[in-house]
């Protein structure tokens, strides 16, 4: 009896020895879990910067541009020195206008007294033979007169409108009105009112 007691107790003592079982092939592969929204989140966020530019695409950019504020200065200094030609031009017409017209004057006022002269003649001797052709002659030669004066009155008013359009091209309108002031001026300056004026004789 004593001897079953012990063998009970060895029984009991001993530890049982662990049985390992097999497991299937496909328990021993780690699971890989599927991507939340904060990691697609981040992946977009840091997808969105773009490569940063290198320093040749820069260098070219600023070289496109530079060629292009030299391209524009260019236009400008060419637009600045027809608007120089143009005053001068300008100045030259309206000297020589003032000069013309003075001559013109001078003739009409001239052709004036002229006729008022043979007027008076013609009033004090009524028996005197009138000359038609003497008075036609007077009256073409005032007519030629006017005509070359209002021609080259034309020319100057052409050449001030011509300036006038290339400074409201450029945006500098304002030195214009200067040469315009000076030549209204000398055109009612050397505007001729006479006793022929309108053709009335």
């Amino acid at each position: 009896m004593n001897s079953q007691r012990s063998l009970y107790q060895q029984m009991f003592d001993t530890p049982p020895t662990p049985v390992l079982k097999a497991r299937p092939a496909s328990d021993l592969l780690i699971p890989i879990a599927a991507p939340d929204d904060s990691q697609q989140m981040h992946v977009r966020f840091f997808s969105g910067f773009k490569k940063p530019v290198s320093d040749t695409e820069l260098h070219i950019e600023l070289e496109e541009k530079n060629r292009t504020i030299i391209m524009l200065n260019s236009l400008l200094q060419k637009k600045d020195q027809e608007i120089s030609m143009l005053k001068a031009d300008l100045e030259d017409s309206v000297s020589e206008l003032g000069t013309v017209c003075d001559k013109f004057n001078l003739e009409l006022d001239n052709l004036a007294r002229l006729y008022e002269h043979m007027h008076y003649d013609n009033n004090l001797d009524n028996n005197r033979p009138h000359n038609p052709s003497a008075e036609a002659q007077l009256r073409r030669m005032l007519e030629v007169t006017m005509k070359e004066r209002n021609q080259w009155q034309l020319k100057a008013i052409e050449l001030e409108r011509k300036l006038k359009i290339l400074a409201l091209e450029n945006d500098r309108g304002g030195n214009s009105g200067q040469y315009n002031t000076k030549f209204t001026v000398n055109r009612q300056r050397h505007s001729y009112h006479g006793p022929f004026e309108g053709g009335q004789f």
